[in-house]
């Protein structure tokens, strides 16, 4: 997904993989082109499409940015497409190489960057500069190692622009002066590579640091598969000598963790509101939701709205042992609310109908209501739902926080237990009366 603007949401498609089949995959003949959607970001339903995209018969999960000039971007597989915000294809180019592309990045004065995917042992970096209208400038830039992660570009506070790539063993970084590429000869930082341990993934810039992780060489690959746990990585931009390894990656929560321990970071606190959720077909926590809750602070609470389903199927992340499940209440604040979902997995339960709370301006649609309303500025709409009642248990946990910064985070959570009436399903009932 990349949003354009407000309201904006496109989605980047391509054909899908037969039983067996291990990504990049090339068809000779057969189905091998993507396309582009702009979908509503609420239904997530189609509002246009883009025609099929050319990818030289190769699959393989391409990018798409959005340019200063309005328009999209998309590489999919060996092509460049330039499509307007209709979806409507302006432009197209075949890329040099003739494999998958992996990334591609708008640079400080409009040029667009692109690299091939280096999946083959005698495949290198290949970096290729297009103007907007996707014409060649100048001749690629090679790179004579393979280069499989996607890269990255940071603009300096200087205005110095450099692209940082992963090659089979060392972290590469490129200058780019007037519309040129060029080796930094003077920056590289190494990664170790030991037996079952394979080339880097992506790149990632933050806090004037490199991070990346290694063994993203899959299995079915050409070149030997990674076979041990991943290590992640934090290179200093400018200190060759200040580094992290982290040399066994369990779950996200270890790499930051230990990189945190090993900066001296302190432990943020507060509290987290999640008004969304999601079922899962066998009733398990989806493991990215799992894994980023995980990896927050013990000092930062998590609460969740429950569903508004009235059923009792969990529902993530408000079922998650790292989260605070918030049911709903009817209006006189007392009784549960038949339409809330429940269960034992249920903390706390608050009033949920007829909540005062922003709206967006605009008109309705009558897709949806009937009798579709017109909203102005800055205007205000009752409100039912268990997205709703979260909140406010997330303010009276923060409050308590914030009135005595020494209170340890679970020590407010028994605060507002003692505060409550046990309901079954519903958990601890907060009256807002009481509050």
């Amino acid at each position: 997904f990349v949003q354009r603007g407000d309201g904006e949401l496109y989605l980047q498609c391509g054909a899908a993989l037969a039983p067996g089949e291990i990504p990049p995959v090339h068809r000779a003949t057969g189905p091998s082109a993507g396309w582009v959607e702009r979908v509503d970001p609420i239904t997530l339903e189609t509002i246009e499409r883009s025609p099929d995209l050319d990818s030289g018969g190769w699959l393989w999960c391409g990018a798409t940015v959005v340019h200063a000039n309005g328009d999209l971007y998309v590489v999919n597989g060996r092509y460049v497409h330039r499509l307007d915000p209709a979806c409507r294809l302006v432009a197209s180019r075949q890329l040099p190489v003739d494999g998958p592309y992996n990334g591609i990045a708008v640079l400080s004065d409009g040029n667009l960057l692109t690299r091939n995917l280096g999946f083959r042992p005698d495949d290198v970096g290949t970096f290729t500069l297009l103007d907007p209208d996707l014409d060649p400038v100048g001749d690629p830039f090679v790179l004579p190692e393979c280069t499989m992660g996607r890269f990255s570009v940071d603009l300096t506070a200087t205005g110095e622009e450099f692209v940082y790539s992963t090659t089979a063993s060392t972290v590469r970084r490129l200058r780019y002066v007037d519309r040129h590429l060029e080796l930094d000869p003077d920056w590289q930082r190494s990664y170790r590579i030991e037996p079952g341990h394979t080339d880097a993934w992506d790149t990632t810039i933050g806090d004037d640091n490199v991070w990346l992780m290694d063994s993203g060489r899959p299995a079915g690959w050409e070149g030997e598969a990674g076979s041990t746990q991943q290590r992640a990585f934090r290179f200093s931009l400018d200190d060759p000598d200040d580094f992290d390894v982290v040399e066994a990656i369990e779950r996200a929560a270890g790499w930051i963790a230990a990189v945190s321990a090993a900066n001296g970071w302190a432990r943020p606190r507060g509290v987290l509101n999640l008004s969304f959720g999601t079922t899962t077909v066998d009733g398990n926590p989806p493991i990215a939701i799992e894994q980023a809750l995980d990896a927050l602070s013990p000092d930062i609470l998590v609460v969740a709205a429950a569903g508004n389903v009235g059923n009792t199927e969990p529902k993530w992340p408000g079922a998650s042992k790292r989260a605070l499940g918030v049911a709903a209440l009817a209006h006189d604040g007392v009784t549960p609310a038949t339409w809330s979902t429940r269960g034992s997995w249920v903390d706390f339960s608050t009033i949920g109908e007829g909540l005062v709370s922003t709206h967006v301006p605009g008109e309705e649609n009558p897709r949806f209501d009937p009798q579709p309303e017109t909203f102005g500025t800055d205007p205000l709409a009752l409100w039912s739902g268990t997205s709703f009642a979260a909140p406010l248990i997330a303010g009276w946990l923060a409050r308590r926080m914030a009135e005595d910064p020494s209170v340890p985070a679970q020590d407010a959570v028994t605060w507002l237990r003692g505060r409550g009436r046990r309901t079954r399903d519903f958990g601890y009932a907060i009256r807002r009366d009481d509050m």
